[in-house]
C-alpha cells in the first residue's frame, strides 16, 4: 500500500485503480499517516454498497471521524455516554445542529458543536478526546468489516487546539484489540449498523433457554442497531455478536438495514441522490420506527414510486431538501423532536410550502389534529398503517396521480 500519490476524494474516482485493502493494511495506514504527519481527509469506500466513511487528520492526528449509515445517531449515542447532560434535550440538540453554518470540518456540524461546547466550558477537552476516539474506533472497525478502498486528499483545515486531537495509533490499537477478539471467536464479518429483528419467535423460543429468550426479546426490539445494543448492555462487541451469530445463521434473527440518514453529515457529492425529472416521484417517511418505515416502503415501492425513510428526526430537513419528495408521511411523536416542529420548519421553506404532509399518529385526538392543521399538515393517517389507505392517500395527493414510467 503506497502513499506516494494523493488520490481524489470523490468516492467514484477514488474507487478506480485502488486495490481493496486488508484489515492489517487498514490499521497500518493510520500509523503511517501519523508518521508522515498527514493533514487532510482519508475516505474509505465500500464499492459494493457505495457507503463511505471519512477521517479528518491534522499532522497525523485525528480531528474527527464520520460517515457510514448512522453518523448522527452514532454521535448522539456517544454524547449520551460522555456527557449525558448535553444529550438530555434532543430538541435543543436539533436546533443547535441546524444553527451551525460554517463548521471547521466540511459537512460536520456535529464536530463543530462539540468544539463550541468546549469553548463555552460545557464539555471538558478530555471528554471530547475520548468521544472522538470512540467514534473513530467504531468507524474504523466498521471499515474492517467490509471490502474497502481508500482515497487521500491533502488539505489545509482550519486549526483545532492540540488538546482536542486524538492519537491515531491509539485508535488503531483499539480496533486491533477488537479485531483480535473477533478472529479468536471465529466470527464472520457483520455490518454493525444493521438492526437485528426477530423473524421466527417460535423456533427461537424453543431453541434457547427461557432466560436467554427473555433477554433477546428485551434487547432485540427491531429499533436498536448492533452497535446500540453493545452500548445498551455495556458489553464488548464480541460478547454481543458471538451468541447472536448462530441465531442469525439459523434465520431466527435477521439483520435489516436502517434507512440511511447521513446526507448532511457528509459532502453532498458523495451521499446525496438527486431526484431527476424523469425518475419516479419520491415518497418520504419520517418516523423513528424502523418497522413503520419498512411497511411504508413495501407499499410505496410496489406502487412504482421511489422511497426515502428517515428514522433520525434531527436529519429530516436536510435529507428532505436533497431528496425532494412529492409526499411526506410524518410521525407526530418522536424522541429527538416532534412532527409539529418538523412540519412548521418545512412550511417555512419555499420547496415544501405546497408539498402534501400526511401525519402518522397513534392518537385520533381532535386536539392533535387541530394543532397539526395549524402548523400546515395536509391529512392524517392512524397507525398501524393500512396498505389500502396509504395507496388511496398517494392517489389523492400525488401530482398527476401516476408514477414515472
Amino acid at each position: 500500500m503506497s502513499l506516494n500519490a494523493t488520490m481524489p476524494l470523490n468516492p467514484a474516482s477514488s474507487a478506480q485503480g485502488v486495490e481493496l485493502v486488508s484489515v492489517s493494511e487498514k490499521l497500518q495506514l493510520l500509523n503511517t499517516l501519523k508518521r508522515v504527519h498527514f493533514s487532510g481527509r482519508l475516505v474509505w469506500i465500500n464499492p459494493e454498497t457505495d457507503t463511505s466513511w471519512t477521517l479528518f487528520f491534522s499532522f497525523g492526528q485525528i480531528l474527527y471521524a464520520t460517515g457510514g449509515r448512522q453518523s448522527i445517531r452514532r454521535w448522539h449515542r456517544y454524547l449520551n455516554q460522555y456527557s449525558a447532560s448535553l444529550a438530555a434535550d434532543p430538541r435543543s440538540l436539533h436546533r443547535q445542529l441546524v444553527a451551525v453554518e460554517t463548521p471547521i470540518l466540511p459537512g460536520c456540524p456535529d464536530h463543530q458543536l462539540l468544539c463550541n461546547w468546549v469553548e463555552a466550558g460545557h464539555l471538558e477537552p478530555g471528554a471530547m478526546v475520548q468521544f472522538v476516539a470512540a467514534i473513530a474506533s467504531e468507524v474504523m472497525f466498521d471499515v474492517t468489516q467490509v471490502p474497502a478502498r481508500y482515497g487521500l486528499k491533502r488539505t489545509k483545515l482550519a486549526p483545532v487546539p492540540s488538546e482536542l486531537l486524538v492519537e491515531s495509533d491509539i485508535v488503531a490499537a483499539n480496533v486491533q484489540r477488537i479485531w483480535q477478539q473477533w478472529e479468536a471467536a471465529k466470527l464472520p464479518n457483520y455490518v454493525l449498523s444493521r438492526v437485528p429483528i426477530i423473524r421466527q419467535p417460535g423456533p427461537l423460543q424453543a431453541g434457547t433457554s427461557p432466560q436467554m429468550y427473555r433477554m433477546l426479546t428485551t434487547i432485540v426490539d427491531g429499533k436498536r442497531t448492533l452497535w446500540e445494543i453493545v452500548v445498551k448492555t455495556q458489553r464488548e462487541v464480541v460478547q454481543i455478536i458471538k451468541p447472536l451469530h448462530p441465531l442469525i445463521a439459523a434465520g431466527w434473527i435477521e439483520l435489516a438495514d436502517r434507512p440511511s440518514t447521513t446526507v448532511a453529515a457528509s459532502p453532498p457529492s458523495s451521499t446525496a441522490v438527486e431526484h431527476k425529472p424523469n425518475a419516479a416521484p419520491i415518497v418520504a417517511c419520517v418516523d423513528d420506527s424502523l418497522m413503520v418505515c419498512q411497511s411504508l416502503e413495501k407499499i410505496i415501492r410496489s406502487s412504482g414510486y421511489g422511497f426515502t425513510g428517515i428514522i433520525e428526526p434531527s436529519r429530516a430537513i436536510a435529507t428532505l431538501l436533497i431528496r425532494k419528495p412529492s409526499i411526506i408521511f410524518l410521525d407526530l411523536i418522536m424522541p429527538e423532536t416532534n412532527g409539529y416542529e418538523i412540519c412548521t420548519q418545512l412550511r417555512k421553506t419555499t420547496q415544501f410550502k405546497e408539498v402534501p404532509i400526511i401525519i402518522l399518529t397513534g392518537n385520533d385526538g381532535v386536539v392533535d389534529q387541530v394543532r397539526a392543521r395549524l402548523v400546515g399538515a395536509t391529512d392524517f393517517i392512524s397507525k398501524p398503517v393500512d396498505p389500502t389507505i396509504i395507496s388511496n392517500i398517494i392517489r389523492k395527493y400525488m401530482p398527476d396521480n401516476q408514477p414515472a414510467q
